[in-house]
């Protein structure tokens, strides 16, 4: 394959990530698009680089990130036209080959205790939806929302991803149709979970399938429990919690296959709410893994909504879609977006390990608009660019309001004078069962 000699093209305009994107990384990736790409002013290499970009100025169409990562001359003879046209010549297969190449577990289990439990890695699974460009072939693919009263304006795509807590990377992700569950998308994607991790999940994942892959691949979960399902006391344990069991699916007349799981119920008391809470472990162990150390460990499952909102509204912004007219495209681009924001959180973790800090305390804002100063300026070094981004840490404001909705129609309570005076993020929790259990 016959590629523009462009390293040294290549290297001053993304320089924080020379050592994840080589140029011969993303000669790599073209090659296995299997399309003969000629020596053009700005090279496929470039175009592709100029994709993964995007990340930064995702309020801005391709032309100006071009711009902004200074190709010079080369930019100021390429017709916005012609740059979309090379991006459709390069299709979607070389982004997914640096998907699978490039994104991996950051975290070290010497260098980032924080992510990890009793030696496992801490994952959590949940979904969320992007908008899409309102055109035929994707209303057709992704389809749209609907009510008793209309559908919405633009077609939904709804992805699943796992994310990495102790860094808050999103590592791995399925996107299909809205009209695809959570349910039906994870029983693929918790495939990618890698043996000896503890997952964490909602109550919306709770499945004898789940279980079943669980238990095949050799990694734990805790997940939160709906109301609805039974599980029978099998045998009381010191913490409070019990054994039970779940049934695991098997084939039509075919013995019924069960797996032991642990139960553990608790009241949480916020403020002068109390709520009873319910979750299921295969962590079998009440002196390795107590309840209650669970959990106050489930608490951490939130740092995957953090990074949906850093990814969705932080960077991309609140009120962009995504802009392909066709659904290869779309799923392209996110992508291309997602290895971005991977790239970013990684950068934050080098960050992090520089300053002896935890990397979710790094401001990704801080970090972002670091990032692109450092892409304009060719002197800054890249400790320079560390201390910068570790410069500004978060920490996260006490919740003094209890979670309610506004409208008053709403079946949620009301705000009230009164919630500002309670910290509701001031948890109490008290085992079912501590302490009749002798």
């Amino acid at each position: 394959m016959n590629h523009h000699n462009d390293c040294n093209l290549l290297q001053p305009y993304f320089r924080a990530f020379n050592d994840l994107f080589t140029p011969e990384l993303l000669h790599q990736a073209l090659d296995f698009s299997h399309l003969k790409f000629r020596d053009r002013v700005l090279p496929a290499s470039a175009v592709l680089l100029v994709c993964i970009a995007a990340f930064l100025r995702g309020k801005v169409g391709l032309p100006l990130v071009l711009q902004w990562l200074g190709f010079g001359s080369s930019a100021a003879n390429i017709s916005d036209q012609a740059l979309y046209q090379a991006h459709d010549r390069i299709g979607w297969r070389p982004i997914w080959w640096l998907r699978r190449h490039v994104l991996t577990w950051l975290s070290d289990p010497t260098r980032d205790p924080t992510a990890f439990y009793n030696g496992l890695r801490l994952i959590a699974m949940d979904g969320t939806t992007f908008t899409v460009a309102d055109t035929p072939d994707n209303e057709r693919t992704f389809g749209k929302s609907k009510n008793q009263y209309k559908k919405s304006g633009f077609p939904l795509m709804r992805m699943l991803a796992l994310c990495e807590l102790g860094t808050r990377a999103l590592v791995d992700w399925i996107a299909r149709s809205y009209r695809v569950s959570e349910q039906a998308l994870s029983l693929r994607l918790a495939r990618s979970v890698p043996a000896g991790s503890l997952l964490l999940a909602d109550r919306n994942f709770h499945s004898g399938k789940l279980w079943e892959i669980a238990k095949n691949s050799g990694f734990f979960m805790l997940l939160r429990v709906q109301r609805g399902p039974k599980f029978p006391v099998n045998e009381y344990l010191p913490d409070g919690s019990y054994l039970s069991k779940v049934r695991l699916p098997c084939r039509k007349n075919q013995k019924a296959e069960w797996m032991t799981v642990r139960v553990i119920e608790c009241l949480l008391t916020i403020g002068t709410r109390v709520s009873t809470y319910r979750f299921v472990t295969n962590l079998l162990d009440p002196v390795a893994s107590p309840a209650r150390e669970l959990v106050q460990l489930y608490q951490k499952r939130w740092e995957i909504e953090s990074a949906f909102a850093e990814f969705k509204d932080q960077l991309k912004g609140r009120n962009t879609v995504l802009r392909s007219y066709h659904p290869q495209g779309v799923m392209a681009e996110l992508d291309a977006l997602m290895i971005g924001y991977f790239a970013a959180r990684r950068l934050a973790l080098q960050a992090a390990r520089r300053a002896k800090i935890d990397p979710l305390r790094i401001s990704f804002r801080q970090m972002v608009e670091v990032l692109m100063l450092y892409v304009q300026r060719p002197k800054m070094s890249r400790d320079r660019l560390y201390r910068a981004a570790a410069k500004k840490q978060n920490k996260r404001r006490k919740r003094s309001y209890r979670r309610c909705k506004k409208v008053v129609r709403c079946a949620w309570p009301v705000k009230t004078a009164a919630d500002g005076q309670i910290l509701y993020n001031e948890v109490e929790i008290d085992i079912l069962g501590e302490k009749s259990t002798p």
